[in-house]
């Protein structure tokens, strides 16, 4: 049989084969190629399994170890290092405070300096307002009818101008109010200062029953001169009283208003009094705190 004759029989032998024997025959081949797929699949799963691990591998160096001495060292060195900051900050804080308390003492002379200008001044006022009371004092203190009226109006009205004590408190009180007192190291001095300051409440109580009496011997006042004669003695520059020179009449005489004005009058010239001595030691106080500042800070007396 020839060679086209064999072809033509296989083809035809193909043809008569049943449909179930060629599924048969492509699942096999459908089967191979899935099982080879799957080999290959799996060789390569296991190639890059392979390259995982053995990028996972990670070796630690090996350290060597200390000695004794190098962990010695290096707490030393820790140590001197947290010791040292902590002296710097000690040293700049002092510096910061040693500012402070020269800035302190500055204004504190400042404001004692300030205070003496004004005792000078308040001990002159003081002086002629007491001379003036007891000028008013001499004149009640009769039995006659008063006549001198004159003398009544011009020291009757000047008895109650009072001008209140005063300190410079600026600096005090910022220290207070800051907690700067501490800054104030040197011996003595923060007690001193407190004292010199504590002085004035004390003078104001002083004061409160002064303004207390003041009313009391206002409306008595009232009530016995003739109010057209306030205006005629009153100069309006500077609000200067002038003294009267016709002895104008008093509207009341009545033994029992003068005697009410001359027991106030002399109550007034008894606290005044008190309050010019406390004064008077207030300002002595002050002239020993500012010598005592001097000394210990080395400062000039201007």
């Amino acid at each position: 049989m020839s060679n086209e004759e064999n072809i033509e029989q296989g083809q035809e032998d193909r043809k008569t084969e049943s449909p179930k024997e060629q599924s048969g025959v492509s699942s096999q081949e459908s089967g191979g190629e899935a099982v080879a797929l799957t080999e290959a699949t799996n060789q390569t799963s296991a190639i890059n399994t392979s390259e995982i691990k053995t990028m996972e591998v990670h070796h630690h160096p090996q350290l060597e170890k200390k000695s004794f001495k190098e962990y010695v060292l290096e707490g030393l060195m820790i140590f001197l290092a947290v010791t040292m900051g902590f002296f710097a900050e000690n040293i700049r804080e002092n510096i910061t405070d040693n500012e402070k308390e020269k800035v302190f003492i500055e204004s504190f002379v400042e404001d004692l300096e300030a205070d003496q200008k004004y005792f000078e001044e308040q001990g002159i006022y003081f002086t002629e307002r007491l001379e003036q009371l007891d000028s008013l004092i001499i004149l009640l203190n009769t039995k006659e009818r008063i006549t001198n009226t004159n003398d009544f109006y011009y020291y009757g009205r000047l008895a109650v101008r009072y001008t209140p004590v005063v300190l410079h408190t600026g600096t005090i009180d910022e220290v207070k109010n800051s907690g700067g007192l501490r800054l104030i190291r040197k011996k003595g001095l923060p007690k001193k200062l407190v004292e010199y300051y504590n002085q004035l409440p004390i003078i104001k109580e002083y004061e409160a029953r002064l303004m207390s009496i003041d009313e009391d011997y206002r409306r008595t006042f009232i009530d016995i001169i003739d109010p057209s004669a306030l205006e005629s003695n009153y100069s309006k520059i500077r609000g200067r009283v002038d003294k009267h020179t016709d002895n104008p009449p008093l509207r009341n005489y009545s033994k029992d208003d003068l005697a009410k004005l001359f027991g106030y009058a002399q109550y007034m010239r008894t606290l005044r009094s008190v309050i010019a001595g406390s004064e008077e030691d207030l300002k002595k106080n002050g002239q020993q705190l500012l010598a005592l500042i001097q000394k210990e800070y080395h400062l000039k007396h201007e």
